[in-house]
């Protein structure tokens, strides 16, 4: 849908790559290509990613409503991939009411997620993205358990914090609150 301009992630990026935007009507237009050419599958599949697909919240609640009024007959399943920094209780009643599954892009402990994912002025995303993911079990827990997924980038590969860090991750889906690193 975007690309991230919250992270500076590369100067090639940033020398290089120019901004563009996926217009409504070029993302109803697929939508309708993605439906013609799925008609025998029960379930549709619908995702949301690129950049921070966040930044274009306006256009995935277009598509959402467009498939719903269009396409009431079809079963969308939903997902997004985001690095959670634009995850607010507007954007997760949204995604919590329309079922879209979420897939949190989080490379680890604050100083691997820190590495690549800090804000234009520097500063760290890691106790907001903490912060967001914490807000978004307490509102739905259920919701979070069963429609919540990490994706973790390993730059240097593995190591044995990363591991623990991930596995905290996941077994803090099934407690009662969560615990990031």
């Amino acid at each position: 849908t975007h690309r991230s301009t919250i992270f500076p992630y590369t100067t090639f990026f940033r020398s290089s790559y120019t901004l563009k935007e996926m217009s409504s009507d070029t993302a109803f237009k697929a939508i309708d290509i993605l439906m013609k050419n799925s008609h025998e599958s029960e379930i549709c599949h619908v995702g949301f990613y690129g950049g921070e697909p966040l930044l274009r919240l306006n256009l995935i609640k277009e598509c959402v409503a467009y498939i719903k009024e269009k396409y009431p007959f079809r079963k969308p399943a939903y997902n997004i991939t985001t690095n959670a920094v634009l995850l607010d209780e507007d954007v997760a009643e949204f995604l919590i009411k329309n079922d879209i599954k979420i897939i949190i892009s989080l490379d680890g402990p604050t100083q691997q997620l820190n590495k690549y994912r800090v804000f234009q002025n520097g500063k760290s995303s890691f106790d907001i993205v903490c912060k967001n993911i914490q807000m978004l079990y307490r509102k739905n827990p259920k919701y979070f358990r069963e429609s919540v997924t990490y994706n973790v980038v390993m730059y240097n590969g593995a190591s044995q914090e990363l591991f623990e860090a991930v596995d905290n991750l996941w077994n803090a889906n099934s407690t009662r609150t969560v615990r990031l690193f």
